[in-house]
C-alpha cells in the first residue's frame, strides 16, 4: 500500500514519492499501530502497487482497512 500527501489528481503512480509504503505479503496482511499517527496536510490517497514505489497493481484482490482519526 503506498499512502500521498495529495489530492488523488497529484498522484502518478510510479513517479510520485508516497508519504508512507506499507509492506503486504502475498497472500497475507499487515497491522499497523502507528502510536504519534500520521500528519497529512493536504489530503489522504492511496493506492496498492506491486512494489513501495512502483505502478504495477496486484493481480489478485485487495481489502484495506483503516481508522482516521
Amino acid at each position: 500500500m503506498q499512502l500521498f500527501d495529495l489530492a488523488t489528481g497529484g498522484v502518478t503512480l510510479g513517479t510520485t514519492t508516497p508519504k508512507k509504503s506499507i509492506p503486504v505479503p502475498a497472500l497475507g496482511s499487515t497491522a499497523l499501530d502507528w502510536v504519534n499517527g500520521i500528519t497529512f496536510a493536504t489530503a489522504i490517497s492511496a493506492a496498492a502497487a506491486t512494489a513501495a514505489t512502483g505502478s504495477t497493481a496486484p493481480t489478485t484482490g485487495l481489502v484495506w482497512n483503516a481508522d482516521y482519526v
